[in-house]
């Protein structure tokens, strides 16, 4: 039976969200530039104000009747019955807006060439929302970069979440261990 274009659409949007945690096949660990979701107005509109280009950005149906600022910066939205959206944004308190875009890791290499010398070394962080705290207090106390070594996923929803916009201002690296060690020796960090 074919499909209607609404029930074409809402598969479109399904497979896009579906992207958001998928890791490249043959990678090592999260993804070094993959989709994920920036949940909540706060977020979108940072997204926004840094150019990121967004895949896709659906609200609940009437929400846009509400947010002016949203609606004059996005070009195509897409808004959904509410039900839909709960299976979509699957957090117990979902809000009402959500987009999906990809964002860069950094490169540890170009990181340090860049210039940064306080880093901050993150070794098997488990909890995301201790990941968010950590990227927040980095941001406070002028730390130029973020090293992560088997920890949690920085892509991770509740990772963005608790970071509050700071995954947009803190280079985040991923590498192993050793290579991290490396570096540190190599380098003058503090």
């Amino acid at each position: 039976m074919p499909r209607s274009s609404e029930d074409k659409h809402n598969h479109c949007i399904e497979q896009c969200f579906a992207q958001e945690n998928q890791v490249a096949p043959g990678a090592p660990g999260p993804a070094k530039n993959r989709a994920f979701s920036y949940r909540g107005r706060r977020l979108v509109l940072e997204a926004l104000n840094r150019d990121i280009e967004l895949e896709a950005i659906v609200v609940v149906d009437n929400y846009l009747d509400k947010e002016s600022e949203l609606l004059e910066r996005l070009d195509t939205v897409t808004a959904v019955s509410p039900a839909l959206f709960k299976e979509l944004v699957t957090t117990s308190s979902p809000c009402k807006v959500v987009a999906i875009g990809r964002w860069q890791l950094s490169d540890l290499n170009a990181t340090l060439k860049d210039g940064a010398t306080t880093v901050l070394w993150g070794e098997n962080i488990q909890d995301p929302g201790n990941l968010g705290t950590m990227i927040r207090s980095a941001l406070a106390f002028g730390v130029d970069a973020l090293v992560l070594t088997s920890s949690v996923d920085p892509f991770n929803p509740k990772v963005v979440r608790s970071a509050m916009g700071g995954l947009f201002d803190l280079p985040i690296c991923l590498c192993p261990l050793n290579r991290a060690a490396n570096c540190s020796n190599s380098t003058s960090l503090k």
